[in-house]
């Protein structure tokens, strides 16, 4: 009886964890909802490489004025985020955007991000070309 006791107290958080996860895409990109009054947002996920390298140059929308591509990084101990001018995207490869890494920041957001909306994009390539998605804005307490 200890035992299933023991395994119960492990496995529903677990099993919590592993139902939140399901509701952020496994590709794509994806958004959080803004609270009121909030100017800046972010997109995180991960953007497939094709089959030769590329670079995400610039992310364009109609909810933002200004898309930023920014990286996270360590730089002698300290972390630093910094607008970059492009992103690498290796073939072949599924290259993730999040908080610790590259990103994109969404700024001067005309209205805060809803959950249950999407945000149009245009995502330009240096080899690609133009590329247009919707990205899913989630509820925050699905991270």
């Amino acid at each position: 009886m200890k035992i299933i006791l023991v395994l119960l107290t492990v496995l529903f958080p677990l099993l919590a964890f592993a139902q939140t996860e399901n509701t952020i895409p496994k590709t794509g990109l994806y958004a959080f909802e803004t609270s009121a009054g909030m100017k800046v947002g972010a997109a995180f996920g991960v953007l497939s490489g094709g089959d030769t390298d590329d670079q995400l140059l610039s992310v364009t929308s109609t909810v933002s004025p200004r898309i930023e591509i920014h990286e996270m990084k360590d730089v002698n101990g300290i972390m630093q985020m910094r607008q970059v001018a492009s992103m690498p995207i290796k073939k072949n490869t599924e290259n993730k955007l999040g908080p610790m890494g590259y990103h994109l920041m969404l700024m001067d957001l005309n209205a805060p991000l809803q959950k249950g909306t999407n945000i149009p994009v245009t995502l330009l390539f240096k080899n690609a070309g133009e590329k247009k998605m919707n990205i899913p804005v989630l509820a925050r307490q699905a991270k």
